[in-house]
């Protein structure tokens, strides 16, 4: 080979290195979404499964819920609801907080759910419980996403030196 073809070889692997280390999510934007919990609002005895929705509409409400009426009020053309629901449970002690709502300009609305169960040595309330939380946030279009995470709670035992 030639010097001037081992030298246009060399500049050819330095561009690629250079300009292929960089991806097209370098110009994502992500940014806080703040949002509301609802906590008075019925979202009916129907939801019994686990599972995560967004409503953007009275129709999709209806749909989830059963329910022919939203209360309090929700203006849909410009809030939306989230509802995540850790369905049916025949204890209490269960606990969903939705900790953080985020939106990227490229992959759209992202979720975090924290669920809490009961640990072995918790004092429960013995009845059936549907433990869920719903927020209300601007309404923003596009896809979305939730990451879910479940932690024990390990409650203190009064006869292991607690309280």
């Amino acid at each position: 080979m030639k010097l001037r073809e081992i030298l246009g070889w060399l500049f050819c692997v330095g561009v690629l290195f250079v300009t292929g280390c960089t991806s097209a999510s370098n110009n994502e934007e992500i940014s806080d979404v703040s949002f509301e919990v609802v906590p008075t609002i019925n979202v009916g005895s129907l939801i019994s499964t686990k599972a995560n929705y967004v409503v953007k509409s009275m129709d999709e409400w209806e749909e989830i819920t059963g329910l022919t009426t939203v209360s309090p009020t929700i203006n849909f053309d410009e809030k939306m609801l989230i509802i995540s629901n850790y369905g049916s449970q025949a204890t209490g002690g269960y606990l969903v907080e939705i900790e953080k709502i985020q939106f990227s300009n490229i992959n759209g609305l992202s979720v975090d759910v924290k669920f809490t169960v009961p640990g072995p040595s918790c004092g429960v309330t013995l009845a059936f419980t549907v433990p869920k939380q719903v927020v209300k946030l601007d309404r923003i279009t596009g896809i979305t996403t939730f990451s879910e995470t479940t932690v024990i709670n390990n409650c203190v035992r009064f006869d292991d030196g607690g309280l």
